[in-house]
């Protein structure tokens, strides 16, 4: 099942869905393979993420015309919490904000000049990842 998480200060939505909901998903939404094909809707058909720990896609939603993030994550790695498992949460949740960040046209400044709101981002996406994996692992039992 995708879940959808509103991005209250930006115009967009975080989905979070397994890759099995991905077969379905191309029903909902229109899928982009870079930012500037959602700019001008040159929508395609996205790669098939089967075989992968997880995978994220800029979308649109087909009725609402919502513009939004989504990421597909692995069944199989789903039940097992492990340093894999962080890593794929940190990494797809990296993905997410750079996409977010570059649609809404914000640059990412560096440590020093203190990069607190792509930070504060990525930690809620983080966090979203997180709360979607342990409500489907408790789902599942």
């Amino acid at each position: 099942m995708i879940r959808k998480y509103d991005l209250d200060l930006y115009p967009m939505s975080l989905y979070i869905g397994t890759i099995s909901d991905f077969y379905n998903s191309k029903k909902r939404f229109k899928f982009y393979g870079t930012v500037q094909d959602m700019l001008i809707d040159d929508d395609g058909i996205p790669a098939d993420p089967m075989g992968s720990a997880a995978t994220t896609f800029l979308v649109k939603e087909k009725k609402s015309g919502y513009k939004g993030v989504i990421t597909f994550l692995d069944e199989d790695s789903n039940g097992v919490i492990s340093e894999f498992l962080f890593n794929t949460i940190a990494h797809e949740s990296t993905h997410i904000t750079d996409a977010i960040w570059q649609l809404i046209g914000a640059h990412a400044e560096s440590f020093d000049e203190k990069n607190e709101p792509y930070a504060y981002l990525v930690g809620w996406v983080a966090g979203k990842i997180g709360q979607y994996m342990i409500d489907y692992i408790r789902d599942n039992e």
